[in-house]
């Protein structure tokens, strides 16, 4: 199909550049309806229904390659855990019998209430969480009785070289073996 274009000839018939006149046809105005293919309440009729969302606070699935078949888990929210330690402390029941009334795992309301006295005592204590790392490698060498030694011999000798420091600490302490290959560099 080529594109032809139009033109008025003088006379106000339409032709084209070979002086051909256009094919009248007469449109079908009920061949496509427009309102029936986009109305809206139509359409929604149609339409099938979406899948309802899940909520926040609904379960949720977690499945792991180790675990093998797939689990559920409740994800509660803050206004659930308000309420459960409104009656751990205001009304003075268990971890367990809060979390029964709240549909709370038992596991899951013990593990709340030590982690909150956990806080407490810390906040009360002033203290922080340490956690104590185990240090890897090699213990050094050098300890502050080897450091303090080394301030005082040369402390008025701040040009002092490698070899005079590695002689007075060998000097001084005789079961220190220092050896020369540690403070040389590549």
């Amino acid at each position: 199909m080529d594109l032809r274009i139009y033109q008025e000839d003088g006379h106000g018939n339409a032709v084209d550049e070979h002086g051909n006149e256009p094919v009248e046809m007469e449109v079908d105005v009920d061949g496509y309806p427009l309102a029936d293919t986009v109305d809206f309440d139509s359409y929604m009729e149609f339409k099938p229904p979406e899948k309802p969302e899940a909520s926040i606070k609904a379960n949720k699935m977690v499945s792991t390659a180790a675990s093998g078949p797939v689990s559920y888990y409740k994800k509660h929210g803050d206004d659930v855990k308000g309420h459960f330690f409104y009656l751990v402390y205001e009304e003075g029941l268990t971890a367990g019998k809060a979390g029964k009334q709240l549909g709370i795992a038992r596991r899951t309301a013990y593990d709340w209430l030590k982690k909150d006295q956990d806080l407490i005592v810390e906040s009360r204590d002033g203290l922080e969480t340490k956690k104590t790392e185990k240090k890897v490698g090699r213990p050094a060498l050098l300890n502050e009785e080897h450091k303090k030694h080394l301030e005082e011999t040369f402390i008025d000798h701040p040009s002092a070289t490698l070899d005079p420091a590695i002689e007075s600490l060998t000097n001084q302490f005789s079961e220190l073996k220092v050896p020369r290959q540690l403070f040389t560099t590549s």
